[in-house]
């Protein structure tokens, strides 16, 4: 029991540092898209992106908040729908128990969605 636990532990970790990415990247590429709305290649990231991590988001109302501002609305962005994926993503990290130290942009700056409806989470593949 004690090297299963051990590797539960360790994709746990791993698990983590994949969703930092993702919601890194996702608040990246929202940015770059309001900073340059014409660069076609930042809106297919941002999507990408933020389609891999919106189903991970137990949150109904910060799953929601991306899928409405990035996944169904990338091409007509704008710094306010920046701001509200921020917060989205802000209470997904706080949620998730990622380290703000491990996050490059400003999600942990924002406000967070309130209120939170929901409870956020990854299940384990494991």
């Amino acid at each position: 029991a004690g090297l299963c636990d051990n590797a539960k532990d360790e994709v746990s970790k791993i698990e983590t540092l994949i969703l930092t990415e993702l919601v890194d990247a996702t608040a990246y590429f929202a940015q770059q898209v309001v900073q340059n709305p014409s660069d076609d290649d930042n809106k297919a990231d941002l999507y990408g992106v933020a389609w891999a991590l919106i189903p991970l988001i137990k949150d109904s109302n910060a799953e929601q908040t991306i899928r409405n501002n990035v996944g169904l609305s990338v091409n007509t962005l704008s710094q306010p729908m920046v701001d509200q994926v921020l917060s989205a993503l802000k209470t997904f990290v706080s949620e998730a128990n990622i380290s703000c130290t491990l996050l490059d942009t400003a999600i942990c700056d924002a406000e967070s969605l309130v209120p939170q409806t929901g409870v956020s989470g990854v299940n384990s593949a494991v």
